[in-house]
């Protein structure tokens, strides 16, 4: 059989970009929270795999009746803020934004930069 030496390459290959994109997912989430705690605006930032949403509520939102509860006049002001500093996140916090393998420190930094500066039209 031959091509096995290719599909192991490409297997390995998209193996490391997903444990990466992981990593990264897991980095943007913990400096989010950090973000937010220093600003003193209680959010959430749930997580699965790269998908992450970000809800203005103090409790865990773990079902749609925790979820509905959460801020969403905040998180309008945060998505136009985030958006003002090039930032796009989903529109709703009811959606989850993805990270890609494109994504990498340099994303992460500018999105927790403009997170900082869309958490102080938050509390504002």
């Amino acid at each position: 059989m031959r091509g096995g030496g290719t599909n192991n390459a490409i297997r390995s290959r998209n193996s490391l970009a997903l444990s990466r994109s992981y990593k990264n997912a897991g980095q943007l989430v913990a400096g989010l929270t950090d973000v937010a705690r220093a600003a003193r605006v209680p959010t959430i930032t749930n997580r699965v795999g790269t998908m992450f949403t970000t809800f203005f509520a103090e409790k865990p939102i773990t079902n749609w009746e925790t979820a509905k509860v959460a801020d969403k006049q905040k998180y309008g002001v945060f998505f136009r803020a985030m958006l003002e500093n090039g930032v796009y996140l989903a529109p709703s916090q009811f959606e989850a934004g993805f990270l890609s393998t494109m994504h990498g420190e340099a994303e992460i930094n500018a999105t927790l930069a403009a997170a900082e500066k869309a958490l102080q039209a938050v509390s504002e």
